[in-house]
């Protein structure tokens, strides 16, 4: 429950702090996307069963709607040199966006170095004017928003003419430094969960077996 409540805390955090990022009612200024930062689009070697079992971690929609809201930590699968060269290949720190389909609209942030396919655009080079912990909390509180923008066809998609044209608030640095830092605390209390209810859900789970081994009945 207390897992539950906190997955609430950082969006509300940050609507106290921040505002709406599309009503805007602190006023920040707003700057395009592409004014700010690199983005770019992934790419997917094809077949990509031809290219899978080597050792560079292969970053899949799937493993940035696994764990917690943040970071991607592993993948389930990695790409051979050959498939990397196919594709775009980021360092840890850089922060994913999901420009398609079902999962439009929600980014991550890379804890490993890894490669992405086109379905995920890779923001980049924010030098001073965005954290991207930040950036990455305002992209999830306009989900929605963002995907809206998509033009209509079979699935919506977020393309880099849009992204890079999008008006984001660019509130003062140390506001989002202050930000960020409240996030990681948010993250390790977090992990201080998990941990208790994986170490409890095991505890009960050997008194389970212990009190219904033959002889105990």
């Amino acid at each position: 429950y207390a897992l539950e409540l906190s997955e609430t805390f950082l969006p509300a955090a940050f609507r106290e702090m921040f505002g709406d990022p599309i009503a805007n009612p602190k006023g920040w200024e707003k700057r395009p996307l592409g004014d700010i930062c690199i983005i770019r689009r992934g790419a997917s070697p094809r077949p990509i069963e031809k290219f899978l079992g080597g050792a560079i971690p292969w970053i899949k929609i799937g493993d940035g709607t696994k764990g917690d809201q943040i970071y991607i930590t592993s993948t389930e699968e990695c790409v051979t040199a050959d498939g990397a060269a196919k594709s775009v290949l980021l360092k840890c720190g850089t922060l994913i966006f999901a420009n398609c389909g079902m999962s439009c609209g929600f980014a991550r942030l890379l804890k490993i170095d890894g490669c992405i396919h086109d379905g995920w655009l890779a923001l980049e080079g924010f030098q001073d004017t965005l954290d991207p912990v930040f950036l990455l909390q305002a992209i999830n509180q306009i989900t929605l928003h963002l995907r809206s923008l998509a033009p209509e066809g079979t699935q919506p998609n977020l393309n880099t003419g849009i992204m890079n044209a999008f008006p984001m608030i660019v509130p003062p640095r140390r506001l989002q430094e202050t930000f960020a830092a409240l996030v990681e605390t948010h993250e390790r209390l977090q992990a201080v969960h998990r941990e208790g209810l994986r170490q409890a859900e095991h505890l009960f789970e050997g008194m389970l077996r212990e009190a219904f081994e033959e002889g105990n009945l």
